[in-house]
């Protein structure tokens, strides 16, 4: 019996040992060489995370940031055919400005919107016309403060942000005063007036925006309940705002939505959770559900300010700031993560953190994907403070280790069958 089940234990021991090794080579992390795009930057180079810092037009990928122009901060905009060397576009003119957002048209236009620098703050509007940028357009009224522009540039140009709404608000705010989120859009003639969005208790802020397949547009926010802050959805539908729904539960506060959307119909999001310390956590938004959320970075880490993109074939990639001064991502490939979904198993779909930054002190990032996936940041070290980007290598959709795991897994059944059939006496053998 002890010759027989040996060669069965060995074979297991065996198993065992090829599934880690496996596993190992696909969590692997991946490495990517950061590059300088631009120096002498504002500290808050790239913020914020609702924004979209990074898009593709074509094959060209475009990065929005924030430069120092003497003591004043002015956005700027760098262009790039490959993700790693960079050419920087003039400064937009006028006031001092920040926080900027970017959105690219069918036609493969550039538009770009930001946050004035001039107190009480507005929302301005520009497009990139023959490499010069056109004259900056205010889009939010004069006499309140605005600010932290979204903005999507599918079948017309839309623009969300947040800003104080006249009056003083009723019971308890966190700012003592009433922040909502605003909605315009041009449609190739003119833009629209402002109009509200966020109905209902004070404090919402920093909108995301996309646009789904179906041209259906998605803002989500953070704003509180009265106790905490949760992250919240509205669609525009029939040229309607919807009676917004809280995404997020009311356990604790729930800030920085990040949204991507993609191709089948999904929405994907990341938010920061205010535990102690934060954690970033990851959900599905489809139709009228959404997926419970699941949790990212690693419990104790500090993790801050998430984005997220999905590539062509449907991979998902979330990065966030992280409290040890580096940035990490992780990524969810489309087939076995619909798969361990399926089976209640999609915390496990996700592969293991991957540092993106290398040295110095990292924060505020931004995430791209199209032709490459491309990550940018504010990085300071030693020599000052830059806007740092790296491609981020690419994984094949449905990883080839699978494939080889099931072969292998039946040689070695196969195997132990025989060996136990061949251990077994002649006449003990089955004619």
């Amino acid at each position: 019996m002890l010759s027989v089940m040996m060669p069965h234990r060995r074979c297991v021991l065996s198993l065992i040992s090829l599934a880690i090794l496996l596993v190992g080579l696909r969590h692997a992390p991946a490495s990517a060489a950061p590059v300088d795009v631009v120096s002498g930057v504002s500290p808050e180079a790239t913020a914020a995370n609702s924004q979209r810092k990074l898009v593709f037009a074509g094959t060209t990928v475009y990065l929005a940031y924030a430069a120092m122009d003497g003591d004043a901060e002015r956005v700027g905009v760098a262009t790039s055919p490959d993700g790693r060397t960079w050419l920087r576009l003039p400064l937009v003119a006028g006031l001092p400005s920040r926080l900027p957002t970017l959105a690219v048209d069918p036609q493969d236009g550039l538009h770009l919107a930001w946050t004035a620098g001039t107190r009480p703050g507005s929302v301005l509007y520009s497009r990139l016309v023959g490499g010069a940028w056109t004259p900056p357009l205010r889009l939010s009224p004069a006499e309140a403060y605005a600010g932290v522009p979204a903005m999507v540039a599918a079948r017309e140009v839309d623009v969300v942000w947040y800003g104080i709404r006249g009056g003083r608000p009723e019971g308890y705010s966190r700012h003592d005063s009433i922040y909502e989120i605003f909605h315009t859009a041009f449609d190739g003639q003119r833009w629209s007036p402002p109009r509200l969005i966020s109905p209902g208790s004070q404090d919402a802020l920093n909108p995301a925006l996309v646009a789904d397949a179906r041209g259906t547009l998605h803002a989500f926010w953070y704003q509180s309940d009265g106790r905490v802050y949760r992250v919240r959805r509205a669609r525009l539908r029939g040229g309607v705002w919807e009676v917004p729904q809280a995404v997020t539960g009311g356990g604790g506060d729930a800030i920085a939505p990040a949204a991507v959307a993609d191709g089948r119909g999904n929405i994907h999001l990341a938010w920061e959770s205010r535990e102690a310390p934060a954690r970033i956590y990851y959900q599905r938004v489809a139709g009228d559900g959404w997926d419970a959320p699941v949790a990212l970075s690693p419990p104790g880490s500090g993790a801050h300010r998430p984005v997220v993109t999905v590539d062509r074939e449907g991979t998902v990639y979330v990065a966030w700031a992280q409290d040890d001064g580096h940035l990490y991502l992780r990524r969810r490939p489309r087939l076995s993560g619909t798969i361990l979904r399926l089976l209640g198993m999609g915390r496990r779909s996700w592969r293991a953190p991957e540092r993106l930054s290398a040295s110095g002190v990292n924060d505020y990032p931004a995430l791209a994907a199209g032709p490459l996936v491309v990550a940018a940041w504010t990085h300071a070290g030693e020599e000052g403070r830059t806007v740092q980007t790296a491609v981020v290598p690419r994984r094949a959709p449905v990883s080839p280790i699978p494939v080889l795991v099931g072969p292998v897994l039946v040689l070695l059944v196969l195997v132990m069958i025989v060996r136990r059939y061949l251990s077994r006496p002649l006449a003990s053998r089955p004619s």
